[in-house]
């Protein structure tokens, strides 16, 4: 082989050497780029499946949240209802009750000296007694015995027993009533049992 043979082959050799060392090199580069933007890819999608995840764990438990409150509320509104229905069921009989007293014969000095602590209370003037519809039997009996006017509620106002006493000079009243003593006494039941609807 001749000299320039040898030349030619050695710069045909290094010319070679150094076409594979920069295409490896270019190939080194574009694997490093390629590499570099899958990672950058993937780091920004599993970014957004990791907000997605996390925006849907935050609706699972406002949701859970929500229906929990529900739940409860439901709870203590069917709870609440239960013991107003007990409470009415109570203050039914004591009605009853109340109602089957004023039939006895110890209602009417019952009567007498609740509108003898009205007089007391009320003081002098022109005093008018006022009794439960249904009391009309006793109407004239109560006038004689206290000397006062004695009227009779409307059938519309259940007064149960008891009555209330006008003063028409002083413009004062006493509810004696047990309608009025039975709703004071569902108050202060509801009241001291937390029962009150608010």
């Amino acid at each position: 082989m001749s000299k320039v043979d040898e030349k030619l082959a050695r710069f045909s050799n290094d010319i070679m050497t150094d076409i594979g060392e920069e295409r490896s090199m270019m190939l080194k580069e574009v694997e490093e780029r390629e590499k570099k933007a899958y990672e950058a890819k993937e780091l920004a999608l599993l970014t957004q499946a990791y907000e997605k995840i996390q925006s849907a764990l935050l609706k699972i438990d406002k949701e859970k949240n929500e229906l929990m409150s529900k739940t409860l509320l439901d709870n203590r509104t069917r709870l609440l209802h239960k013991r107003l229905e007990l409470v009415d069921e109570i203050f039914n009989e004591s009605v009853a009750r109340l109602q089957a007293f004023t039939k006895t014969e110890a209602y009417m000095p019952y009567l007498i000296s609740l509108i003898e602590e009205g007089r007391r209370v009320l003081g002098v003037g022109n005093l008018e007694v006022c009794l439960n519809y249904s009391d009309h039997a006793i109407k004239d009996q109560v006038s004689a015995t206290t000397g006062l006017k004695v009227v009779l509620e409307s059938k519309q106002v259940n007064l149960v027993g008891g009555c209330k006493i006008y003063n028409r000079t002083s413009q004062k009243v006493v509810d004696y009533s047990f309608a009025n003593a039975l709703e004071d006494l569902r108050e202060d039941f509801l009241h001291k049992c937390n029962l009150e609807v608010g």
